[in-house]
């Protein structure tokens, strides 16, 4: 199984949600994918999702999954580190309004 959050972050990450479907839907993803979708508007079609989960519920797909994507929000991958799996990590970028850098200048 495949777990996907994109935490609570306030800015939706459809890019990464949209792409983890669109896999799904070509069969270049065959596993079963569960996805914590937040702020996000796309809605997934082939995966099941909720929009946000309880810290318990994330924690138990975390254990239960053989793959966690998540985003680069450090309490999500920080998790899945002390679960002893290794997060593939997709960066929130700015020019897709997915994240607001700030500018410490």
């Amino acid at each position: 199984m495949i777990f996907v959050t994109v935490g609570t972050h306030e800015q939706g990450f459809d890019r990464l949600i949209k792409a983890i479907d669109e896999q799904v839907r070509d069969g270049e993803i065959v596993e079963s994918v569960t996805m914590q979708i937040g702020y996000s508007t796309y809605k997934p079609r082939y995966c099941k999702f909720k929009q946000f989960m309880s810290y318990d519920e994330m924690r138990q797909y975390v254990k239960q999954a053989d793959i966690v994507i998540t985003h680069g929000g450090p309490a999500s991958f920080i998790d899945v580190l002390n679960a002893n799996k290794i997060p593939i990590v997709a960066p929130r970028l700015k020019e897709y309004g997915e994240h607001v850098n700030l500018d410490y200048s």
